[in-house]
């Protein structure tokens, strides 16, 4: 190993100053030494690069130590972690074992025991690093690639194969998913969704492989397990993953799930999308069967999947001859299916779509007015301006100073 990358977070600048000191000292070889006076200022140097010791202060403004070592839990679980308090509380100790933490050092702390704290701790990591032969990093680079793949749709069923003969893997059944939230996450946030996902599923019994698609905001993933599941086995370990993320992170996610039986990885993709539209907060987990298949092929599963594939293609200003493709229908049979089981014409339903979204990302607050038109396909804000006015009664500027009060 090259380097020993340490990260020192306090919001005391004396407190970083002086243990930038002690640890400059011991004179180690390759040190990369870092400072964060926050806990938002750490998860963003944890994920610009690797860190490998963090010596973590508790009472910080903001995002407290306790909240950040849960979190880095998630985005780097092979870092190190020594809290560095002037709080010696039972509450916060129990804590920090809960989490894994390598040590807790009370303020204030010798020279001595940081140095020797830190010299342990490396000669782990460098034993630990050392042990690592290069099978083990052609998998770990294979599986990056594979999950890129996976996130963009790309992924081929060779190279899988491959992945899972360089793992020696062996697998009885799989499954593909996708995975749908209720609000739009930005790549951080996914990610954080991704890792959690994965590692509510025992690695002894399962392999979990997970990329994120950027455009739809959301994950796609494929799960093999090594001995026969059942349905409602699946159900409930899905259940738990989206209990758990709800709760860790505070987003609501649902799953779209359909035995991957034979085919190509890319059409079983290109499939399951259909069904996005099908789970919700009553019904999370979706477990495609035959039967819900056949049925999806009825008129009101034609419009479901014609509606779900406006909601990916918001920019794209979708014809109704587009649409009647999708569903292998005239544009005349489509335009009846919307007016007799919706009640509105397809451009009204294409129209409010666009507004619902329009209205999303002006609570958000991240794009202007002129950015969200480009995003959904209106060529001219004056436009977008008047259709949103006769929609919502309002402009889309009052209605964004009116959600911001």
């Amino acid at each position: 190993m090259n380097e020993i990358a340490i990260l020192i977070a306090d919001d005391e600048a004396l407190e970083r100053r002086a243990l930038t000191k002690i640890i400059q000292e011991m004179n180690i070889s390759g040190l990369e030494l870092y400072e964060a006076e926050n806990g938002r200022a750490v998860l963003d140097t944890i994920q610009q690069r690797k860190i490998h010791i963090l010596l973590l202060d508790i009472k910080m403004p903001g995002l407290d130590g306790i909240n950040t070592a849960r979190q880095i839990r998630l985005l780097s679980p092979g870092t190190r972690i020594i809290f560095v308090t002037a709080f010696s509380e039972f509450d916060y100790a129990r804590e920090a074992i809960r989490l894994g933490v390598e040590e807790y050092l009370v303020k204030p702390v010798s020279r001595e025991v940081v140095q020797s704290t830190l010299n342990t701790l490396i000669q782990q990591i460098l034993q630990q690093e050392g042990e690592e032969n290069s099978g083990t990093l052609a998998e770990n680079l294979l599986q990056q690639e594979v999950e890129a793949a996976l996130g963009r749709e790309e992924l081929t069923n060779d190279t899988l194969d491959t992945y899972l003969r360089l793992r020696q893997f062996q697998w009885k059944r799989r499954y593909v998913l996708s995975v749908v939230h209720d609000c739009e996450k930005r790549g951080n946030d996914l990610n954080k969704v991704r890792i959690l996902f994965k590692k509510n599923f025992n690695a002894q019994h399962t392999l979990v492989l997970a990329g994120i698609h950027e455009a739809r905001c959301s994950l796609h993933a494929v799960i093999f397990f090594i001995k026969d599941v059942t349905g409602e086995e699946i159900q409930q370990e899905l259940a738990h993953c989206l209990e758990d993320v709800r709760v860790n992170l505070g987003i609501q996610i649902y799953c779209v799930v359909m035995e991957w039986k034979q085919g190509e990885i890319q059409s079983m993709l290109q499939n399951i999308q259909n069904y996005r539209s099908l789970v919700n907060s009553v019904f999370p987990v979706l477990i495609l069967t035959s039967e819900i298949q056949t049925a999806f092929e009825n008129p009101r599963g034609k419009i479901a999947k014609v509606i779900e594939y406006l909601k990916q293609h918001l920019a794209q200003d979708v014809s109704l001859e587009e649409a009647a493709r999708v569903v292998g229908l005239s544009p005349f049979h489509v335009s009846h299916l919307f007016k007799t089981y919706q009640g509105e014409t397809f451009v009204q339903v294409y129209t409010r779509l666009r507004i619902e979204t329009a209205k999303q990302l002006l609570k958000d607050g991240h794009y202007s007015i002129k950015e969200i038109c480009g995003m959904l396909g209106f060529k001219e804000q004056a436009y977008f301006t008047r259709v949103f006015k006769k929609r919502e009664g309002i402009s889309p500027a009052m209605f964004q100073k009116q959600y911001m009060k």
